[in-house]
């Protein structure tokens, strides 16, 4: 009876190794396992793994070496559409190198500096409509919302801006029509050798227009003779500007402007002829003259 008490007590001790031993799964050489394994606390592999069918993990994944998957991998779904599939954010704490496009159906947010390589095969391209803070391209310090550095080709139209500011030259050379109303116009300031504006493609070139009107005191000019008035306060007049002057119904009648010369700044030079008809007047009154002068 002793010796059957010893062997059952053998017996136990032993199914009590056996299965502490299992409990720890230590593979050493190569198994098929036909149906489903289930491990409620570690599973470790110290060798070559290979799953034939869907292996899932219900909590953390930690894949301590090289993994190869054949099949589609799914994180956060049991069927991944794609053969990597992320349903929820993904952390990327290096550097996501080596793709071929990147396409974003919701927001697509750098917080960090963006550099976009352009090359025979890469390119930016923006559908539909798109917010994009401060933009430089060409540079990585735009000054403005969106700064190109170099050449700029717009194949379409450019609309609803405020003002066109060009520091250079603005060529043009397509049909340009520019509209005037009430509260828009165009304005050209400044003068220079060769950024003046050409009318009809020939001709000389003109740098400023200026018009308004100058002012003669009472001159007494007989009649069949002519006499060199000045016309003053003739405002942005310039010296050897070209122009024209116009008299108002102030002027009498017997009286014309036979020339007109800028020999000083705001000053317009006249000569005036008193024709002696239709009225024998031989003053030409305080009055003002319109001018328009070219540059």
């Amino acid at each position: 009876m002793k010796k059957f008490s010893e062997a059952r007590a053998f017996s136990f001790l032993a199914l009590a190794l056996a299965t502490l031993f299992l409990s720890f799964v230590f593979v050493a050489y190569a198994t098929s396992i036909g149906n489903n394994v289930s491990v409620s606390g570690t599973f470790d592999a110290s060798g070559v793994s290979t799953f034939n069918g869907q292996l899932q993990a219900s909590s953390t994944a930690l894949l301590g070496a090289a993994a190869t998957f054949y099949s589609t991998v799914g994180i956060g779904t049991a069927t991944p559409a794609q053969v990597f599939s992320v349903q929820g954010n993904a952390l990327f704490s290096g550097n996501l190198t080596s793709v071929a496009n990147v396409t974003a159906t919701g927001t697509l947010n750098v917080t960090g500096l963006t550099t976009l390589g352009n090359a025979t095969g890469t390119q930016l391209t923006v559908t539909s409509n798109s917010y994009l803070s401060t933009t430089g391209i060409g540079t990585t310090s735009p000054s403005n919302f969106f700064s190109v550095h170099g050449n700029a080709l717009i194949s379409g139209n450019l609309t609803s801006v405020a003002n066109v500011t060009a520091t250079g030259t603005l060529n043009v050379t397509g049909l340009t029509t520019l509209t005037y109303a009430t509260t828009t116009s165009v304005t050209f300031t400044g003068t220079a050798s060769t950024t003046n504006l050409v009318v009809g493609g020939a001709g000389s070139n003109i740098a400023g227009i200026n018009f308004g009107f100058c002012n003669i005191p009472n001159s007494t000019i007989a009649a069949s003779t002519t006499a060199a008035v000045n016309c003053t306060s003739a405002t942005g007049v310039a010296v050897a500007d070209r122009v024209f002057v116009m008299a108002t119904t102030s002027l009498p009648t017997n009286f014309a402007v036979l020339s007109a010369s800028s020999s000083a700044a705001t000053v317009i030079s006249l000569y005036i002829a008193n024709l002696g008809h239709p009225t024998a007047v031989t003053t030409t009154g305080n009055i003002s003259l319109n001018f328009i002068s070219f540059r």
